[in-house]
């Protein structure tokens, strides 16, 4: 129901996101709002549509952002703070807090923003590193294009509630066992096989993936950045399965005749002279972390 009222709800949105838009509804004409948001709002695809609508309005007037810092002690969501109206602003005031204390504030046009993929809102980029960006656009091309792209193994159970990841993995060797990795065991051009075990039971898993996104050659992302290190991705040729805190991409013609869909929608599939190796070494450059 809610996406009916909502067009901009897209993908597996977040309540918050909601919350957000209603908000937006309710304020009278020369009122204001501000909430307590993850910082996913400022980042993640599904919130792309809504931060395109805010952003072509100007009604965000400031963001608060605290850093690393975690807020409330038990969430571990890291948050922002967003105040918006129901006028129009030409600038956005950014604030920036650690420990507690705010370090520094900014202005940004909000529309350099509008510019990046999904509207992504990057709040260490300015007017200069905003052209820069879209040069680096301009010159590129999605990484759907030339890999299929998919995370790890979902590794609960089908059924819900019937058991969790560690039914599955561990370090004791049991059934169909294969050597499989978490998040932590990417880094930057290194695999950190920390010994755990997948006892691969596609029949009972969530989301089991097809063996051969794991068994081939392909390069290895971690869905989370550690602070200043950017995308860490790994070359792997040893085939290691890999649970959903891993981004797999694996190249189209190791997949050919495989039932697994590769055309999709706005990745045009091509073909390229350039190695596995130039492709990890780019995902992992400061230029791409820049970007």
């Amino acid at each position: 129901k809610a996406s009916k009222n909502f067009h901009t709800l897209w993908e597996k949105w977040d309540l918050y996101v909601a919350f957000l838009l209603k908000a937006q509804q309710l304020v009278r004409a020369d009122g204001f709002h501000a909430f307590v948001y993850p910082t996913s709002v400022l980042t993640e695809p599904y919130a792309g549509q809504i931060r395109r609508r805010l952003l072509d309005s100007g009604i965000i007037h400031r963001i608060a952002t605290f850093g690393i810092d975690r807020v409330f002690a038990k969430v571990s969501r890291k948050t922002c703070i967003l105040v918006m109206s129901s006028a129009g602003a030409k600038a956005v005031d950014v604030d920036f807090f650690e420990n507690e204390l705010q370090v520094r504030s900014s202005i940004r046009d909000p529309h350099i923003w509008i510019g990046n993929h999904n509207c992504l809102i990057n709040l260490a980029q300015d007017d200069r590193s905003g052209s820069i960006r879209q040069r680096v656009k301009s010159q590129s091309r999605p990484v759907g294009c030339v890999y299929y792209v998919n995370y790890g193994a979902q590794v609960c159970s089908k059924e819900k509630g019937a058991f969790s990841q560690d039914h599955l993995m561990g370090k004791k060797m049991k059934g169909n066992a294969k050597k499989c990795l978490r998040g932590a065991c990417v880094q930057r051009y290194e695999i950190r096989w920390d010994g755990d075990y997948l006892d691969y039971r596609p029949d009972i898993m969530y989301g089991p993936r097809d063996p051969r996104l794991f068994e081939a050659t392909k390069i290895i992302v971690n869905k989370t950045s550690s602070k200043g290190c950017g995308l860490m991705a790994a070359f792997d040729a040893d085939g290691f399965y890999c649970d959903q805190r891993l981004v797999l991409l694996v190249p189209y013609g190791v997949l050919d005749g495989s039932p697994l869909n590769s055309r999709f929608a706005g990745y045009e599939r091509e073909t390229t002279t350039e190695s596995i190796y130039y492709h990890t070494g780019l995902l992992n450059s400061r230029l791409q972390s820049f970007y």
